[in-house]
């Protein structure tokens, strides 16, 4: 390393010079003098700070705006040119003119990258407020300029600019505003103010995405694109496809999710970022987060905004930075749907990301202006005095329901409230009912809590006026004793042939709960299958010899190598009687709950195989597996089993499955996979057979695995718990047309409405949709109204309405 051939020039007289032998403390360097750098020193400058560095012939360096520069390594000879030095925070102007150099490097390490260069000219500018550092080239060839982040290295070019931030690699290459860029410099050496660095060379992005290409199975956790933006969806949420708007475009309906969104692939700096939703969720339940290009983190936030409008309403969520760019945004919705984003400039307005979204109404009757009177208070309230039993960790589903009542401008909307009140304690807990719907029922889960619930309704008419509260009524939780599952088989105690056993175990658990059935106690030879409907198969292939004794002898010495011990097997001498094989099973519930089997098996006495002058072979052993123990119809089946030694092969496995060994044929792997059809419901069963690699003595053994394909169960279809679809409508001034169609699971889609009817989904959620339009005389005949009743598991049934449009103007 040389020193003292590096030279630094303050240009104003806020720059110090930091030296390695006295701790790095600052020496003032007042302009315009020069001063020395060897290895371990280096320049600071404070915000309106200028200074040169000079490498004798080969580089000019310089250091502005409350930036620092240390030099790591500087070999500077007539053959060599190699630099590396430090930059912390500041803009580095770099020109390397290096061209009689026949060896020459310049590398900078930043906070987040590494840039080497080979004889260019470029800049290097942190963002003052910003964790994001640029790169850009003013003057370099393919080959001259590189940066590497995050293990990966991607070159610049004249007049390109990238960015790198404290995640990910460097961002794609773009085309620079050298103009700008180069007055901002000048303004820099003069000390006059400057715009951000990004906000000067990076134009603002412009970018709307509704939800037009999402993929058609949704994958929490996986990626996907709408425009160059990439979402995922977080673990945790309930995700669904689902037109929620009635423009004809598939949303995301969410509950309790998260939607992150990672910004970095959009081409422009962002500033603003409007996200449109479907709400059904209460004022502010639903939220929007920003990030900076540090992740998303509390500590990386900058801006945030929650739904201000009430349910059944949709609503833009708009995000603006002052400064800093959103590299990152996350949507968290309690409850409603994504429709789509908007990327615009700053100042611009929120910007819904989907066309003419239709308005809901207010009601699904026109108000009644004359009606004063509030509806009465509901009856009928059920469940009322009745008990639920659970065990501690169970949770408990009610439905509780009422009867509708009677009101001239129609319901509007029913509204419950309930509180708790422990047996532990004498304090009422507010319980919410999730209940601001019009159907006259819902349903709730709660924790096994020993204690009374109480809870009543009211009803709200579409004048709004509200009725009054109905009387209490109540419910028990109480606690009940787990009942400990117990054998109902009665355990084979002998081989069911001279070489196998097998024992068809059942089970029974009084709470009716699932069990899980292992063996404590048993022999090598027996395997356990658990079938997962409280039965199992107890079996194995009864090894021969069994109540024979084995004896060691030694070997003669011999002179070169010593005494020789070898355990060999002699003769065999039977032991009197039959051989006792214990057995214990237990069977366990997920509360605890245990029960026990124990039997001893009565093996037989039978000699061993004749060739027993040679060592005892030992059978490979299954070192893992994974063989499932039932698959549904159509469903794939993946199974594998790993032996410590030798090969396996396939004895025997359902015409259904295909096996397949490890990579490179490796015979001590072996897979399985396939899908079975209707025709093979029932049991399955695979065996394998496993030869040990120890030559002509290597051990043998089968294995079984058992396994049930189960028949796909039929879903109860959804069923109408409301039906007002009035089949009739006669028009008139002041008279709109309103209906409803709710089910008690699934999604209501709608598949065809006449051209004047509209549709959107109740605060109930997409089991619910409301119909609502004002049909004139030109609509006068019969129009068809066509939907869906979906299940989960996608199975539909389809109805329609005929609508007859009267005219009632003659």
């Amino acid at each position: 390393a040389v020193g003292g051939q590096i030279s630094a020039t303050a240009r104003n007289n806020q720059v110090s010079i930091l030296r390695a032998a006295n701790g790095n403390q600052p020496e003032p360097l007042p302009a315009p003098s020069n001063g020395q750098l060897a290895v371990g020193d280096g320049i600071d400058v404070d915000d309106a700070g200028y200074a040169q560095l000079v490498f004798p012939d080969l580089f000019v360096v310089e250091v502005m705006r409350d930036g620092e520069l240390v030099v790591q390594q500087a070999i500077l000879d007539e053959n060599n040119a190699i630099v590396s030095l430090s930059q912390v925070g500041g803009a580095i102007l770099n020109d390397f003119n290096a061209d009689e150099a026949l060896d020459r490097r310049f590398v900078i390490e930043t906070d987040f990258a590494r840039i080497t260069a080979t004889g260019t000219q470029f800049l290097i500018a942190r963002e003052a407020n910003t964790p994001l550092e640029w790169i850009v080239a003013l003057s370099a060839a393919p080959n001259d300029l590189y940066v590497y982040a995050d293990g990966v290295t991607k070159t610049v070019t004249t007049n390109q600019a990238r960015w790198v931030s404290p995640i990910g690699e460097p961002s794609p290459a773009f085309g620079a505003d050298m103009g700008n860029m180069s007055q901002w410099v000048q303004n820099l050496r003069d000390g006059a103010p400057v715009a951000e660095f990004g906000e000067m060379i990076w134009a603002y992005a412009n970018e709307k995405a509704d939800s037009t290409t999402l993929p058609e199975t949704l994958q929490v956790g996986v990626p996907f694109l709408l425009g160059n933006t990439a979402v995922t969806l977080q673990p945790g949420g309930t995700y669904r496809r689902l037109q929620c708007n009635g423009d004809g475009i598939t949303d995301i309906y969410v509950e309790n999710g998260t939607l992150s969104f990672d910004l970095r692939g959009v081409m422009g700096r962002v500033r603003a970022f409007d996200v449109t939703v479907q709400n059904y969720a209460e004022p502010g339940q639903n939220s929007l987060y920003g990030y900076n290009p540090a992740g998303i983190d509390s500590a990386n936030r900058i801006a945030e905004t929650a739904n201000r409008t009430d349910t059944k309403s949709w609503e833009v969520l708009s995000l603006r930075s002052p400064e800093q760019p959103f590299h990152y945004a996350e949507l968290n919705l309690t409850r409603g749907c994504f429709l789509g984003f908007s990327i615009v400039e700053p100042d611009a307005p929120p910007d819904a990301a989907v066309a003419d979204i239709p308005l809901e109404p207010t009601s699904t009757v026109t108000p009644d202006p004359g009606d004063i009177s509030p509806p009465p208070a509901p009856v009928g309230l059920t469940p009322n005095g009745v008990p639920y039993s659970c065990r501690p960790g169970e949770t408990v589903s009610i439905t509780f329901a009422w009867q509708a009542v009677s009101d001239p401008s129609g319901v509007f909307q029913y509204q419950t409230e309930a509180q708790f009140l422990g047996y532990d304690t004498d304090q009422y807990q507010a319980v919410d009912l999730n209940n601001w719907a019009a159907a006259t029922q819902t349903t709730q889960s709660f924790g096994c809590v020993p204690g009374r619930l109480e809870w009543r309704v009211r009803a709200v008419d579409n004048s709004q006026n509200v009725g009054a509260w109905s009387a209490w009524a109540g419910v028990e939780l109480v606690e009940r004793i787990n009942q400990d599952p117990v054998f109902i088989s009665q355990p084979v105690t002998a081989p069911n042939r001279a070489s196998y056993y097998e024992y068809q175990i059942a089970a029974l658990d009084p709470d009716g709960d699932k069990v899980v059935i292992s063996a404590s106690e048993k022999p090598d030879w027996l395997t356990l299958t658990d079938n997962g409907d409280a039965t199992a198969v107890l079996a194995g292939d009864v090894p021969r010899g069994l109540g024979y004794e084995t004896t060691s002898w030694t070997a003669p010495q011999v002179a070169s190598a010593g005494s020789v011990s070898l355990n060999q097997t002699q003769p065999p001498t039977p032991t009197p009687g039959g051989v006792l094989v214990p057995v214990k099973l237990v069977v366990e519930d997920a509360f605890g709950g245990v029960g026990t089997q124990s039997f001893e098996i009565v093996v037989p006495i039978s000699a061993p195989d004749e060739q027993t002058t040679t060592p005892t072979a030992v059978p490979p052993q299954v070192v893992y597996e994974s063989m499932p123990k039932t698959v549904d119809v159509g469903a794939n089946y993946d199974g594998q089993i790993i032996i410590d030694q030798g090969s396996i092969e396939v004895v025997s496995l359902p015409p259904w499955l295909r096996y397949g060994y490890g990579e490179g044929q490796n015979k001590s792997v072996v897979f399985l996979t396939g899908a079975p059809a209707a025709d093979d419901v029932g049991t399955a069963v695979v065996t394998f057979r496993l030869t040990g690699s120890e030559g002509a003595n290597a051990g043998t053994a089968e294995v079984r695995y058992q396994f049930e394909v189960m028949a796909e169960p039929t879903p109860t279809p959804p069923e109408l718990i409301v039906e007002n679809v009035p089949l009739e409508f006669v028009t008139g001034p002041n008279k709109s047309y309103s209906g409803e169609l709710t089910l008690d699971y699934g999604v209501v889609e709608v598949a065809f409405t006449p051209s004047w009817m509209g549709y959107s989904y109740s605060e109930a959620g997409p089991n619910s949709v409301l119909f609502y339009g004002i049909p004139t005389s030109e609509d006068v005949g019969t129009q068809t109204l066509t939907v869906q009743f979906v299940a989960p598991n996608g199975n539909s049934i389809s109805r329609s309405y005929n609508i007859a449009v009267i005219d009632g103007s003659s």
